[in-house]
C-alpha cells in the first residue's frame, strides 16, 4: 500500500513532464508534473530548475526518496523469513509429542495415540 500511495511505478506523467521539458516547453513540463502523484516529482523539479552539472544531486535526492519509501518494510521481511522457521519448529514439536505418546503407549499401540502429536 506503501507504495501505491507514493505513485511507485506510475512516472507516465513524469514521461511526459521530461518530453516537454526536452521540445523547450516549460509550462507543459510543469503541468505535467502537477498530475502525477509520484514520489519523483521533487526530484524532475529539481532537475528541470537547474542545470546538468547537478546529475550527482539528482541521483543522491532519488535513492533518498527511495530509501523513505522502503521504511517499515524491514519488519515485513523479518516476518516472511522467521514465519517458516516457526511453523518448521511447531512441526519439530508436535512430532516430539507424538513420539513420546507412542513410547508411553507401550506394547499397545494405537494410531490414534499419534493424532495429538501431528
Amino acid at each position: 500500500m506503501q507504495f501505491q500511495f507514493s505513485g511507485v511505478g506510475r512516472h507516465r506523467a513524469l514521461r511526459l513532464a521530461v518530453t516537454a521539458w526536452d521540445n523547450g516547453v516549460g509550462a507543459g513540463a510543469r503541468d505535467a508534473l502537477a498530475q502525477s502523484s509520484s514520489y519523483l516529482v521533487p526530484v524532475i523539479e529539481m532537475a528541470l530548475a537547474a542545470s546538468s552539472a547537478h546529475n550527482d544531486r539528482f541521483v543522491a535526492e532519488a535513492e533518498r526518496s527511495f530509501a523513505e519509501l522502503e521504511r517499515g518494510l524491514r519488519s515485513i521481511e523479518n516476518i516472511a523469513q522467521l514465519a517458516p522457521l516457526l511453523g518448521l519448529f511447531g512441526t519439530v514439536l508436535g512430532m516430539i509429542e507424538a513420539f513420546q505418546a507412542l513410547q508411553d503407549a507401550g506394547n499397545q499401540v494405537d494410531p490414534s495415540i499419534l493424532a495429538g502429536g501431528i
